[in-house]
């Protein structure tokens, strides 16, 4: 038990991907964007262009006095090569700040690696866009595809900031990029969670319905599982054969319900949600505030990998509910 409510917990916390970060004061040797053209490569031997914003974010600048002083960066390629080979792929505003070597990382895998140049300062709130011009080496892998991640070519830059810069926000010392070439994104289902009536006031009937949604127009494979979270001031039932709960049309008799965890209902069905499709179910109840005012929270959350699905990042739902003493 203790398990399975660390992973719904760690469902519901979500991803949070791509900030932005505003200026930091002091030095801040930082990647703060990260961009690709296309966002769907033609095929092996095509064309694509990164682009990443480097340099200082800061409003003090980065000394080049010497290497202890001086900032660095990293970049990584994946299943796609410089273009001309070596250094002519690179902007050249690049070579203003940084000495930058092209290197065989091994495995087909080849980077930049770049130094601040010795006797340069970068001066504060000095960022520059970094152009590599590359071509697809390897198609995609769609069954390698996980974490909500779209694409596997392109590639990631890693900051490495000075030793006596430090303190120095570690949070935009990493970007990356990538793209694919031509296929069918896996399934991408989304739980929609619906608490009714969303306002009550006294002891009061309770729906709970939630739809499950395939966006990425492709019909689903295997096993979905959808946890929702349990509040002791409204014990669910579920039926079997309803078809309709609190005004919209479920599928009960789909799902199999599993009411043996103290903290969770359990959802479970081997149905084909279809291209676009969505399958539901409902749960009734009675909310009894018991001469009490406040708000509840019900939350969903899909199994990682239901119906052959791989994006996380939008596997739960959640529905607040005021109530109020009557």
């Amino acid at each position: 038990m203790n398990t399975l409510k660390w992973l719904v917990g760690l469902v519901l916390s979500g991803l949070a991907m791509f900030p932005s970060y505003g200026q930091f004061t002091g030095m801040d040797p930082a990647v703060t964007q990260a961009r690709i053209l296309p966002t769907v490569a033609a095929g092996v031997g095509a064309p694509i262009s990164m682009t990443f914003t480097i340099g200082n974010n800061g409003d003090v600048a980065i000394s080049g006095a010497n290497e202890i002083n001086q900032m660095g960066f990293n970049i990584s390629l994946g299943k796609c090569g410089a273009v001309p080979d070596g250094l002519g792929a690179l902007s050249s505003n690049v070579f203003t700040y940084f000495d930058v070597i092209y290197v065989d990382q091994g495995n087909g895998y080849f980077g930049f690696i770049g130094q601040q140049k010795t006797g340069v300062d970068i001066p504060a709130h000095t960022l520059i866009d970094v152009v590599i011009s590359a071509t697809v080496t390897q198609a995609t892998n769609y069954s390698s595809l996980s974490y909500g991640w779209t694409g596997d070519i392109g590639a990631s830059c890693n900051i490495i900031p000075s030793p006596t810069s430090l303190p120095e926000p570690s949070g935009n010392n990493f970007q990356f990029a990538y793209t694919r070439t031509p296929g069918q994104l896996p399934s991408d289902l989304v739980p929609i969670i619906s608490a009714l009536p969303s306002t009550q006031y006294g002891t009061t009937d309770f729906s709970v319905v939630v739809d499950v949604f395939e966006l990425n127009s492709l019909a689903t494979n295997g096993l979905i599982k959808v946890y929702l979270t349990k509040d002791p001031m409204v014990p669910l039932s579920f039926n079997p054969n309803a078809t309709l709960v609190g005004g919209k049309l479920v599928q009960n008799d789909f799902w199999t319900f599993d009411d043996s965890y103290p903290d969770l209902y359990v959802f479970s069905t081997q149905q084909v949600i279809q291209a676009g499709g969505k399958k539901s179910f409902g749960l009734t109840g009675v909310l009894n505030p018991n001469n009490t005012r406040g708000s509840l929270t019900i939350s969903s959350a899909l199994m990682a990998g239901s119906g052959g699905e791989i994006t996380i990042k939008n596997n739960s739902d959640a529905d607040k509910i005021d109530y109020f003493k009557k």
